[in-house]
């Protein structure tokens, strides 16, 4: 179609959606930068693809060039700062972030980016007093707080996060977001059966928020309670969200904690390569194979776990048993 009308930028605009919905996007880059009738859309397009392309030099340019044309343009800007903060270059990112006015609705996700490259630089204190001051400058909106909390977490105070989740309007408190952040926060504080209550508080607002049925399942499973509950919880999960190799791991770590490790080896087998061999992910399919006596297949993964995590003196342990289970030498 393109070859019979290779200026239609009709055409040419389906192939480049096609292209990046098959993430093939040098193909769909090549395609804008060639189109003779570039305007300011594709100038977005073609800055957009190659910071999705990590070309991030050249996306800085692209988007810097937009914006000696519309300085509005809000959204632009906002990727331009984005591209920065790739780069590991934070005076820079904070400087395009500060510039988006309260009025866009790019504006809290700036605030928040604001926050945590302070964090980033070792000025955690800033970007708290700069969520703080966007808080108290109001009006009410849950965003802030939820920033607030997310950048108390990362800082490991998760009591500070709990009390400004839980000190503020009831009518913001309603926010189904707000149970979640507060579910994970009283997992990572110790406190897991109020942790219950919040995820399954989210759950009755919506009964198909995958993040929280994985939530709820994974921390009974760690629990080891209500094996069966989690297990209903997780195949829910996956099947609204097939390709999540972190809720394919939950199902498969609750499968192994029910002891049936041939299911646990195939969603966990799945899993590890859907999540790029995450940690976690690794040592919960070891397990699954040492369980199983499939000793030969565990002791590579251990031994990979020990390199990933070479602070966990217990993987030496689990090495020891495979290679003598093995046979070995």
């Amino acid at each position: 179609l393109l070859e019979m009308n290779p200026s239609n930028s009709t055409v040419i605009q389906h192939l480049v959606q096609l292209y990046i919905e098959q993430r093939r996007l040098d193909e769909a880059l090549a395609l804008l930068q060639q189109e003779s009738s570039a305007g300011q859309d594709n100038s977005r397009k073609i800055g957009l693809l190659l910071l999705w392309l990590e070309r991030y030099d050249e996306a800085v340019a692209s988007f810097s060039e937009i914006l000696k044309i519309e300085p509005g343009a809000h959204q632009v800007r906002f990727y331009l700062a984005t591209a920065y903060e790739e780069m590991e270059k934070l005076d820079q990112a904070i400087a395009e972030f500060s510039k988006i006015p309260r009025e866009s609705p790019y504006y809290l996700d700036a605030l928040r980016h604001q926050a945590y490259l302070y964090k980033e630089k070792g000025d955690s204190g800033k970007g708290v007093a700069l969520l703080k001051e966007e808080i108290n400058r109001g009006p009410a909106r849950v965003e802030p707080y939820l920033h607030l909390a997310g950048l108390y977490e990362s800082m490991d105070r998760f009591q500070d996060g709990i009390r400004v989740l839980t000190s503020i309007d009831k009518t913001l408190q309603a926010d189904p977001r707000v149970s979640f952040r507060l579910g994970i926060l009283y997992d990572k504080a110790g406190k897991k059966e109020l942790s219950v209550v919040m995820m399954k508080r989210v759950l009755a607002a919506n009964p198909e928020d995958a993040q929280a049925l994985n939530y709820l399942g994974y921390t009974y499973a760690e629990m080891g309670e209500n094996l069966e509950e989690a297990l209903a919880y997780l195949k829910k999960a996956v099947s609204l969200k097939p390709d999540d190799g972190f809720i394919l791991d939950s199902l498969g770590w609750t499968y192994y904690k029910l002891k049936r490790y041939g299911e646990a080896i195939q969603q966990l087998e799945r899993a590890a390569v859907l999540s790029d061999n995450d940690a976690t992910v690794i040592g919960h399919l070891a397990d699954a194979y040492c369980a199983a006596h499939a000793y030969k297949k565990a002791l590579p993964l251990y031994r990979k776990l020990q390199k990933m995590e070479p602070e966990r003196t217990d993987i030496a342990e689990q090495i020891k048993r495979c290679r003598l289970e093995s046979g070995e030498k």
